[in-house]
């Protein structure tokens, strides 16, 4: 695969991550419970239950807080805005340094801080899940916990592409002129 398709794809695949993550983030699905006519989806910032009857539907939504809530559910905020900025921030320095001649060790930083966000990640999502396994309701994964699953590869794979994407691309002349060789 040539070194520009590989940079490209490993951008595009942290793009999606990045997408993913915010998605996940932002959606209260990350738990959901339905017995008896009451459904409860949880997220990361709001909790909702729905209890439907035969001729009506009645929601009420309420907002988890920012100071009163359990571990899990911090880290996961933290793994998903942190995770988002810390990409986005590492695929936009790269960018801007390519300009000045620099781009490869930039890059390599870069692309290592990309995979630690797909590692963030993984431990916020295995945490949430294990966090819902140990309530005593019968719990069903949301399709946010699903989405910020589904972002990890991407993360990991785009951190994979770009490293070798300009490993390939890197100039001969680099290593003679830093006094390698």
């Amino acid at each position: 695969m040539p070194s520009k398709l590989k940079t490209f794809c490993g951008f595009v695949s942290v793009l999606v991550a990045i997408a993913a993550t915010v998605v996940a983030c932002a959606t209260p699905t990350w738990e959901y419970n339905r017995a008896y006519g009451l459904t409860t989806v949880s997220g990361l910032w709001t909790t909702c239950a729905e209890y439907e009857d035969q001729n009506w539907t009645n929601k009420l939504c309420n907002n988890i807080g920012i100071t009163k809530v359990d571990a899990a559910i911090r880290y996961c905020r933290f793994a998903c805005i942190f995770g988002a900025i810390v990409a986005l921030g590492a695929l936009v320095v790269p960018i801007i340094v390519c300009q000045k001649k620099k781009w490869i060790r930039a890059l390599n930083v870069a692309s290592v801080l990309i995979m630690a966000c797909g590692v963030n990640m993984l431990c916020a999502t295995i945490w949430y899940a294990l966090k819902i396994r140990d309530s005593e309701n019968e719990l069903r994964y949301g399709y946010s916990l699903i989405l910020a699953w589904g972002s990890i590869p991407f993360y990991i794979v785009g951190g994979v592409m770009l490293i070798l994407g300009f490993k390939d691309d890197e100039p001969k002349d680099y290593m003679a002129s830093s006094g390698a060789v």
